[in-house]
């Protein structure tokens, strides 16, 4: 397991983007189906005013500006996963969680409203056809998959 980067567009408010591992329910209601409430997933949330951070069904507010893109870097060797605002030309950390990562992680969404979207951006792609562009320095950055990163 190595290091892992991808970014999301979120449209809307009560939009949750997080990590979580195979043991979470698919369906349910209850803290074992939901990437906020359960040892087993992190995510942050953005309410459409303020974003926070989500584990263990405790939440942390952040102070930080309205950001549309979100970058996720998940490091196994260092056990961390951090989440960034992303605007133009620039990275913002908004939050990062250190634990020991028992199993692989998959990205995870909940939208708590039915116009609310999320799009994963393909970066690669996006580099290609702005060459000039800068792109955050993460390392290599995935495409329309998350790609390991030495």
């Amino acid at each position: 397991m190595g290091r892992y980067y991808f970014e999301v567009e979120i449209f809307g408010a009560g939009i949750y983007i997080g990590m979580t591992d195979k043991s979470i329910d698919r369906k349910g209601s209850e803290s074992n189906s939901c990437i906020s409430g359960n040892n087993f997933s992190w995510c942050i949330k953005w309410n459409g005013k303020d974003f926070s951070a989500w584990h263990v069904d405790v939440e942390t507010p952040l102070k930080s500006q309205e950001f549309n893109r979100i970058g996720i870097y998940l490091d196994y060797p260092r056990e961390t996963l951090s989440f960034y605002g992303i605007v133009t030309d620039s990275m913002t950390l908004l939050h990062t969680f250190e634990c020991k990562f028992n199993e692989p992680l998959y990205p995870a969404f909940w939208l708590s409203k039915k116009e609310n979207s999320i799009q994963i951006v393909r970066l690669r792609e996006e580099a290609e056809q702005n060459p000039e562009a800068s792109l955050p320095s993460t390392g290599e950055l995935a495409s329309n998959s998350l790609e390991t990163h030495d």
